[in-house]
Formats: structure tokens, C-alpha cells, sequence
């Protein structure tokens, strides 16, 4: 009964670092160099009690910990074929309590709750025949059927969207893909799930929520994906020449409301021998685009409008480039990781003069959603030598520190600010000194690439990846204040500055 697990991923319900909720997905080792792994055996029956003998199968395991970091919860998935008997086994990481839904082919779906500490027979499984979803997916724009639509359908909704009998097989949870004429045809577990669309040519505007409840068959769903818009462009570095054929390059589009700025997507594409490149976004709208290409570095923000099913031109120059903002003209690149984000920013006249302005920044002391501010929406390429500088007036007991990770989007690493650290759940690299927290204007500058290389592996990835700089509060429990607002707290920025001194 050969099993093939698949990669585990793991999500941390209070993260701890702010930021770090945003990165739902962090992989993680398979269970074999993670820690002690446990045999789960078990029999699949049908319905009417027979044994679901030499099927496809597959499992998914939702394992709930609790540790020093607060609870956690990691997913797994494993596959295989039942014995002549409907016997199944598959392993799973030993400790905690496991919430496993098993699925076998043209027999249905079986749940069970369980903590495993060890080797654990599961007893036989009836399999419940499960909930039929169908439905078509067609073009918003032509109203015409999509064939060839790779959908998805995850569970619970929230934090951790677990993949519905995820495999490489389509097999699992019926066919994934629609057919010629549009079609698809699901078999899920009971319970609430949300549909939705992967891949980068058609967009869902909204994940389909699904309210499965046995023997109340779901059918004639109607789903309309809108074209994704294509975007042809050329770049350059700062000599004109352009990067190697097949250099990835990233592009970032940001989209705005007010003073509110966020991610509204990333995408990658490769950069042909002349230059240009293609890619798909997801984003719709008014947007800026800003490039990364490694090795050669980062580009300005452009405006580019995202129309769906057109096309949308850019011409981008890349390099070594410093990031200096006044906040005069506008909010520039500092961006949220995310619309969600419980952060309001403000642009506010600094003195009495009109062009003189600073940027005000409200965070809500939400516990369960992130805290975080980026200084720009796409990595920067750092040199060897520069610094972090910029203005702040930070009032008393406002948790605030700066947060640094390469531009793979990893592990986050802590610069000690307004709410410095001395054994913090993340690495620390230092601390940026004489900081006063008084609500008063005070200039700061900290050495960053100086701290960076003192960590070789985080430097290498930095150099070949960039690095996302982030101000943001620390895990609520973990700052060094106990006396934190009730309220929502603020502080104000200007005269933000990375690069050389």
C-alpha cells in the first residue's frame, strides 16, 4: 500500500511576527526530518459495508500543536491505492491532535478527529457517498462557456484554506478541470468549503462559498471568470542592456484608495533574448507596476491601467537604485502587504508650509490580522554599505519595530525600534540606537547591510532575491510593554531613505 505524501505546509494562528500571517504557506520539512512520524492504518467500507478494495485514495491531515509560539495548525496530504481489503497507510507527524478526511475513489469520504502520539490504527471507515457540486464556468465578458478552467476547492474558509483531496491525480474530488462545453463536476465531504479559480489566465472575482449538506446535491452552479489582462513590456538595466535571456523578472502591481496603498498582485515572467517579456496579473484596475529583476535591481513605479482580456504595454529600466521619500507628492511606494490590513495611513502637513508633509499611520490593536507597513511594494537590491535612515515622532508605548526579509519572502528577521527586544521569537539583528519615543520629531539611522551580512545565509539570499523592509508591531504577548493601548496607536514617518550614506 504505497503512499505518496506530499509537501506539508504550515500556518501559525497567532503569528509572531505581524507580518508573518500574510505568508499563509511557509513550507515545511516532510515528517521524516521533523521529528518522530507515526504509522495511521485503517479500512475503507462503503456505504452499504463492503470493503472499498484496490482504489485510489487520499488523505488529508489537519494537525493542531500547541507550543511556545501559541497554537499552530500544519496540513499534510497523502496518497495511495487500498489492498484487495480497503486497507490503507499513510503517515503522519507524531504528537498533537489530527483531524484526518479520507477520500476513496467511487466510495466517498470518511472523517475522523484523533490525537496520535504513536502508531495508530484508524478501525474501519464508512464511507459517506458525499455531496455532488456541478456547475459551468463561463467568460463574464462573452458570456461563452471556458473550457480547460483548473478549479479549486479549499476547506475550512479562513486562515487556513486546506485543499479539498488535493493530488496530482484529477481524479480526486472529481474532475478539477472543466471540460469542453465549460463543465465541471465535483464530489466533496459534507461541511462548508469555497470554490474558486487557479492559475493565471481567468480571474473569480469572489470565492464561491459551498454549503454541502448530504443528500442535497449542488447543481447548475454558475461561475463567471473575467480574462486576465497581459502585460508586454521590455526592460533594461541602468547600461541598457538587458538581462540575460530566461532571468526571471517580478512584477508588483499596487492599487490605491484614498492614502491606502497594497498589493494588489505579483506575478513572474522571463525575459526573452531582445529583452521583452509576458505575463498575466490578476489585478484589475488603475494600478502601478514596479519591477525586480536579480542581479541587476529594482525599477521606479509606473502607472499602468489593467483592463480585463487587454493588453497593457511597459517600458522599465532596473538598477542599483536608493529609495528616498518626503512624502510631498504623495504616499510613493510605502505599501501594505495587503487590503485587509487593519493599518490607516495619512498624509499630514509636517510645519506650516503646504509641501512640507509627513505621512500619519493608525494601526488598530487587532490581534488576530497583521500590523504591517512596507517601505516598498517590490525588493530592493541592496549595496554593500547602505543604511536605513528616516524620520519618526513616536509617541510612548507605541509597539513599532523594523522587520527584514530577503525577497523569497521567508523567514522575517527584527530591527529593535520603539519596542526593542532581547530575546524575541524571530532572530533579532540589532537594535537602532537612541531612539526616543516622546511624540516628538527625531531623526534615526541604522546601518543595515552591515547588520544583514553578519547573517551569510540571509545576505546570500538578499543579494540573489533582494530584501522587503517592513515596519511593523510585534506579536501583542511578546512586546516589551504591558501597558498597551486599548485604542488603536499611531506615529508618523518622513524622509524615509535607503541607500548609501
Amino acid at each position: 500500500m504505497p503512499t505518496n505524501r506530499r509537501r506539508h505546509r504550515k500556518v501559525c494562528v497567532a503569528a509572531l511576527v505581524p507580518l508573518a500571517a500574510s505568508l499563509a504557506g511557509a513550507e515545511s520539512q516532510p515528517p521524516s526530518s521533523r521529528g518522530p512520524v507515526a504509522q495511521v492504518t485503517g479500512q475503507a467500507l462503503t456505504a452499504n459495508g463492503k470493503a472499498a478494495g484496490s482504489r485510489l485514495y487520499s488523505v488529508i491531515d489537519v494537525r493542531e500543536t500547541t507550543g511556545n509560539r501559541g497554537p499552530q495548525r500544519e496540513f499534510a496530504s497523502a496518497s495511495g491505492q487500498t489492498d484487495p481489503h480497503g486497507r490503507f497507510s499513510f503517515e503522519v507527524p507524531s504528537g498533537g491532535l489530527h483531524r484526518l478526511t479520507v477520500w476513496v475513489a467511487k466510495g466517498g469520504w470518511a472523517r475522523r478527529e484523533t490525537p496520535i502520539a504513536g502508531d495508530t490504527n484508524l478501525g474501519a471507515l464508512r464511507l459517506d457517498p458525499g455531496v455532488t457540486v456541478s456547475g459551468v464556468v463561463v467568460n463574464v465578458l462573452t458570456g461563452e462557456p471556458v473550457p480547460s478552467v483548473k478549479v479549486r476547492v479549499t476547506t475550512p474558509p479562513g486562515p487556513l484554506q486546506v485543499p479539498v483531496g488535493e493530488l496530482a491525480s484529477l481524479l480526486v474530488a472529481g474532475q478539477r478541470i472543466s471540460d469542453e462545453s465549460g463543465r465541471f463536476r465535483l464530489n466533496l465531504p459534507e461541511g462548508d468549503h469555497t470554490f474558486g479559480v487557479v492559475g493565471g489566465e481567468w480571474i473569480l472575482d469572489t470565492d464561491v462559498p459551498l454549503h454541502c449538506r448530504k443528500g442535497d446535491a449542488l447543481n447548475d452552479l454558475h461561475v463567471s471568470v473575467t480574462p486576465a489582462p497581459v502585460v508586454r513590456g521590455l526592460v533594461r538595466g541602468a547600461d541598457g542592456v538587458a538581462p540575460v535571456a530566461g532571468t526571471p523578472v517580478r512584477l508588483d502591481f499596487t492599487m490605491s484608495s484614498g492614502c491606502r496603498q497594497w498589493r494588489a498582485d505579483t506575478c513572474v515572467a522571463e525575459v526573452q533574448a531582445d529583452g521583452s517579456f509576458v505575463a498575466r496579473t490578476r489585478a484589475l484596475g488603475a494600478a502601478q507596476v514596479w519591477a525586480f529583476v536579480a542581479g541587476h535591481g529594482n525599477s521606479a513605479g509606473q502607472p499602468v491601467l489593467l483592463a480585463p482580456g487587454g493588453t497593457a504595454e511597459l517600458s522599465l529600466e532596473v538598477g542599483r537604485r536608493p529609495f528616498a521619500w518626503d512624502f510631498a507628492t504623495g504616499i510613493g511606494p510605502v505599501t501594505l502587504f495587503s487590503e485587509s490590513y487593519p493599518v490607516e495611513v495619512e498624509l499630514q502637513a509636517r510645519t506650516g508650509r503646504k509641501d512640507d508633509r509627513c505621512l500619519r499611520v493608525a494601526c488598530r490593536p487587532d490581534q488576530a490580522a497583521p500590523n504591517g507597513l512596507a517601505l516598498g511594494p517590490t525588493p530592493f537590491w541592496l549595496g554593500e554599505d547602505w543604511i536605513l535612515a528616516l524620520d519618526y515622532r513616536v509617541p510612548p508605548s507605541v509597539p513599532v519595530n523594523v522587520y527584514v526579509t530577503s525577497g523569497r519572502l521567508g523567514l522575517w528577521y527584527e530591527i529593535g525600534f520603539a519596542a526593542p527586544r532581547e530575546d524575541a521569537p524571530v532572530p533579532v539583528l540589532g537594535r537602532i540606537a537612541d531612539v526616543v519615543c516622546d511624540a516628538e520629531w527625531h531623526r534615526a539611522q541604522f546601518h543595515l547591510s552591515a547588520s544583514l551580512r553578519k547573517n551569510e545565509t540571509l545576505w546570500t539570499q538578499i543579494q540573489e532575491s533582494g530584501c522587503f523592509l517592513a515596519l511593523a508591531s510585534p506579536r501583542r504577548e511578546d512586546a516589551p510593554s504591558a501597558a498597551l493601548p486599548a485604542r488603536e496607536w499611531t506615529f508618523w514617518l518622513d524622509n524615509l531613505y535607503v541607500g548609501p550614506p
